[in-house]
């Protein structure tokens, strides 16, 4: 068998070690999906590690600035617009019944949505990515806070708390009208 011999310019190869790498990344998806597990996307609220499934992620901003609005719940810290969507930001962690995200100028943020609803979410800080499967998923009672029991799946070995994003997306607190306050 012929050996082919080609020379690339430094663009050139910079171009194809992009897409090396692009393809590489789309394997590792792959094999992901073969062996069950699931990405997730880790923060930091009020010192409180968190993550959610990263397939629920639309994106992520690191400064956002919430202009507030009256007449929604207090998780609600406002809206912001991100290329023409207007978007209610939440603190999760008042959400949860727990102290709310420091006030700030500008807040990270993750975009969230699934079939029903879309919002962004502010936190201290976006962390990074874990790779977990079902089992690598303990059990968790917060017997400081019962109500966040309902929106965690549980905790991996870090201690770092799985929510369970469809729960919290379909509470009916999401849902804005005249009778919250």
């Amino acid at each position: 068998m012929n050996k082919i011999k080609i020379n690339f310019n430094e663009e050139e190869n910079e171009i194809l070690t992009k897409r090396t790498d692009n393809l590489s990344q789309a394997t590792k998806l792959v094999e992901q999906k073969s062996n069950d597990k699931i990405t997730y996307l880790t923060f930091n609220v009020n010192n409180i590690r968190y993550a959610v499934e990263q397939s629920y992620i639309q994106e992520l901003h690191s400064e956002i600035s919430p202009k507030k609005i009256p007449c929604v719940p207090k998780f609600i810290k406002g809206i912001v617009n991100i290329r023409g969507d207007i978007l209610s930001i939440t603190d999760l962690s008042l959400f949860f019944g727990n102290k709310a995200i420091a006030e700030r100028d500008n807040y990270q943020m993750f975009r969230l949505k699934n079939k029903n609803i879309e919002f962004g979410v502010i936190v201290d800080n976006i962390e990074d990515t874990l790779l977990l499967s079902k089992a690598d998923i303990y059990a968790f009672s917060n017997s400081e806070n019962p109500k966040m029991d309902q929106y965690i799946k549980g905790v991996d070995k870090d201690m770092v708390n799985i929510l369970n994003i469809d729960s919290i997306m379909n509470d009916d607190l999401m849902i804005i009208n005249n009778n919250n306050s």
